[in-house]
This record gives structure tokens, C-alpha cells and sequence, in this order.
């Protein structure tokens, strides 16, 4: 065995610690980029469920707006058909005044 072979120097031995430390640094960066991917998918996951929760805010807000907008609309359609009953007796009640003269 020769000086330089058992000192770990030898051809062989210094391409296998290149390929090593070759493989240890593309595994490095695999794990940071997953590790950043990871981070990213998160992050999207808790500003879409930010957004839905917002987006059900205000689809809760616009529901309430109908329903007071359909009561309304049905008090106004109520109020409407009274009004039109009292004309219809007043009305009635001048041609039956007329009628006396």
C-alpha cells in the first residue's frame, strides 16, 4: 500500500468524497426548496381560507340586506292594497252621497 492510498488520498478516494459532498449539497438544496414549497402551500392554504371566511361575511351581510329588502317590499305591497281598499270605500262612498242629491 502506498503512502498516498492510506491516507485516503488516492484518486478513488478523492472522487468519492466529491461525490459525496456533491450529494450532500443537491440534497441540501432539496430539502430547502421543499421546505420553501411547503412554506408557500400554507401560507395559500390560510389566505384562501382568510378569503372564504370574508367572502361568507359578506354574503351573510347581502342575504340579511334581501331579507330586510323582502319584508319591506311585502309591508310596502300590504300597505299598497290598504291604500287601495280605503280609495275604493271613499270612492264608494261619494257616489253614494251623489247618488242622494
Amino acid at each position: 500500500m502506498s503512502r498516498r492510498e492510506s491516507n485516503g488520498f488516492s484518486a478513488n478516494g478523492l472522487r468519492g468524497q466529491g461525490v459525496r459532498i456533491a450529494i450532500a449539497v443537491i440534497a441540501a438544496l432539496a430539502a430547502y426548496f421543499l421546505t420553501i414549497q411547503d412554506i408557500k402551500t400554507t401560507l395559500a392554504t390560510k389566505a384562501d381560507a382568510a378569503a372564504l371566511q370574508r367572502i361568507d361575511v359578506k354574503l351573510s351581510r347581502v342575504e340579511l340586506i334581501e331579507q330586510v329588502n323582502h319584508k319591506a317590499n311585502v309591508e310596502f305591497r300590504v300597505f299598497r292594497e290598504e291604500v287601495i281598499e280605503r280609495l275604493a270605500r271613499i270612492e264608494s262612498l261619494l257616489e253614494q252621497m251623489e247618488g242622494k242629491r
